[in-house]
């Protein structure tokens, strides 16, 4: 007879197995996919059917998984790029070490990261983590990872963004509206000690123009 504790030691083993049936779920995704690209593209088909036929080719997964379509083509997309540029990431979703959700998270990460030394880290270093931590706090170590290791083109990314900052206000029942505001925090986000992150690399430094605040100042007593 099974007691509370020999319940709750098989909850690991089960969430292993759930994440190694959608690891084989995506590779399923992704075999059909390939079949399908590349028997179209051996066709004599014109380029406009095989264009077609291509689109199509998502349609018929998402009518079997009971997705949208939207919904397998992220998946694909994020399959595409952890199995190409991360492959360590990718064999331990295999095996059930990491889930999907970890896995979107590191995607997303890994969609940022622009330098092949970089994303060689993020693959040498995610799994570890991701494994032993949830996944909202995967995404905030994700979040400074990327940060650390390309700290100059973080820079840039959130000069770009500050360009699109605007309000929206949608209105909806009983004479009310929503106000929503694309903007920069009111206060930065704290980021840990290097010290306290062991997964990620050095940060590369930053040269910055000194703006107005850096010049020197005369007092009155100077002159």
């Amino acid at each position: 007879m099974s007691t509370n504790l020999d319940l709750l030691a098989a909850l690991a083993p089960a969430a292993q197995v759930r994440a190694a049936a959608e690891a084989r779920e995506w590779r399923v995704m992704l075999a059909y996919r390939d079949a399908e690209h590349a028997r179209i593209a051996a066709s004599d088909d014109p380029p406009m059917r095989q264009y077609l036929e291509r689109t199509g080719v998502a349609i018929e997964i998402a009518m079997h998984c009971n997705l949208s379509v939207g919904q397998v083509e992220h998946r694909l997309s994020v399959a595409d790029r952890i199995r190409d540029d991360v492959p360590q990431v990718w064999a331990a979703f295999g095996r059930g070490v990491i889930d999907t959700a970890r896995v979107r998270e590191i995607g997303g990460a890994l969609s940022k990261l622009e330098r092949p030394e970089s994303r060689q880290r993020l693959n040498e270093v995610a799994v570890a983590y991701a494994c032993t931590h949830t996944t909202a706090e995967t995404r905030q170590w994700l979040r400074r990872f990327v940060t650390r290791v390309e700290a100059d083109l973080a820079i840039e990314r959130a000069n770009a963004e500050r360009t699109k900052r605007h309000v929206e206000v949608t209105q909806v029942e009983d004479g009310m509206a929503w106000l929503n505001a694309y903007c920069p925090p009111t206060r930065p986000r704290p980021s840990p000690p290097d010290s306290a992150d062991p997964h990620a690399l050095p940060a590369r430094p930053v040269t910055t123009a000194p703006g107005p605040s850096s010049r020197p100042t005369s007092s009155p007593s100077g002159r």
